[in-house]
This record gives C-alpha cells, sequence and structure tokens, in this order.
C-alpha cells in the first residue's frame, strides 16, 4: 500500500497549464479594436482626417509602384514591432498585464484604415479595404495572437518563481515560428497589391 502510493504521479498545480487563453480572448480584443479604430476615424477633426489621406495615398502609391518594398516590408515591419513586444512583455516580471495592448492596437489601427476607405472612397475604398489589405492584416494577427499566448505563459512562471531561463531558448524558436504566419501576411499584402494595381485607384 506505502509502494502504491510513492508511486502515484504528482499532480501538477493549476496554473501551470497552458490554457490557450489568449486564442479566444486576442481575436476578440482585435475586433473590439477594429470597432474603437472605425468609430474613432468617424470623430477624429476634419485637418487630421486630410494627414491620414495624404499617408494612404502615400502607401497606396508606393504599394502599387513597388508592392514589395511598400507591401511586404512595411506589413513585416508593423508586425516584428508588436512580436518584439510581446515578446519584451512576456520576460518583464508584470510584462502581461501589457499584452491586452498588443491585439487593440493592431485592431485599432485596422479599423482607422477601414473607417477613412469608407468615409473617404464609399464602397469603392470598402472593397480595396476587404481585398487588398484585411487578408493579410488577418493572417498577421494569428503569429501576434500566439505569440501573446507565449508570452502569457513565460509571465505566469515568472509570477509563480519557476525558473523562466530554462524556458527562454524555446520561448525564442516559438516566437521565430510565430513570425511565419506574420510573413506570409505579409506576402498576401505584396499579393494583393499587385492584383489590386490594376482594379483599383485612388
Amino acid at each position: 500500500m506505502t509502494w502504491e502510493k510513492q508511486q502515484q504521479p504528482v499532480q501538477t498545480p493549476p496554473h501551470y497549464h497552458h490554457r490557450p487563453f489568449w486564442w479566444v480572448v486576442g481575436p476578440f480584443l482585435f475586433l473590439l479594436g477594429m470597432t474603437v479604430g472605425a468609430i474613432l476615424c468617424g470623430c477624429i477633426q476634419e485637418e487630421t482626417l486630410s494627414h491620414l489621406d495624404f499617408l494612404f495615398q502615400t502607401d497606396f502609391k508606393m504599394r502599387m509602384e513597388d508592392p514589395f518594398a511598400g507591401a511586404f516590408i512595411s506589413s513585416t515591419a508593423s508586425s516584428f514591432l508588436l512580436m518584439a513586444f510581446c515578446y519584451l512583455s512576456g520576460m518583464a516580471l508584470w510584462g502581461i498585464l501589457l499584452l491586452p495592448a498588443a491585439p487593440l492596437l493592431r485592431g485599432i489601427g485596422v479599423g482607422l484604415i477601414a473607417g477613412h476607405l469608407y468615409a473617404g472612397y464609399g464602397m469603392t475604398g470598402i472593397c480595396f479595404f476587404l481585398f487588398g489589405f484585411l487578408p493579410g492584416a488577418l493572417i498577421s494577427s494569428l503569429g501576434i495572437f500566439l505569440a501573446v499566448q507565449e508570452s502569457w505563459n513565460l509571465g505566469k512562471k515568472l509570477l509563480y518563481q519557476e525558473k523562466p531561463v530554462l524556458y527562454l531558448g524555446k520561448y525564442s524558436v516559438r516566437f521565430g515560428l510565430f513570425m511565419i504566419p506574420c510573413l506570409i501576411g505579409a506576402a498576401a499584402d505584396w499579393l494583393s497589391a499587385v492584383i489590386c494595381s490594376s482594379f483599383f485607384s485612388f
């Protein structure tokens, strides 16, 4: 009887289980951010809106003239900044409190673009948003959701005084893998820029 008790597996504390919490919360915050961004676009002043239109026109021109530099590189750079934010937040003791900002800011940026295109160009702008911008943004956002979840897991280890240095190698490798959806999303941006150059003009 004593031997059987000694052979019983040790139960893992509940907080050590890596539940995919942010695979649900991340997309929800992204959609919330899109809603907030679209609403903000309708509330900003006309002068600010004209600056946004100038930035859009410049970005659109770059995408059409040189899709690789204008779409692929800019999309990769924006995703990389958010990935770096998630990576550093996971290694900070209270960094997990900042993690909701990543999908929320991503959504606000996408929502601002959607609101601006609808306000300035009507259905033409919405069609460009749906076919020329949104597919790449959604694919890239998948990598960000995965990154937030991984940062959350490491942040919990810090809070519960585990030894995160043992996980840093795996943590860094996984973040490298999470860049794959971001690169695929950037490639989708590049492809959509090539295709849309024949159908849209702003």
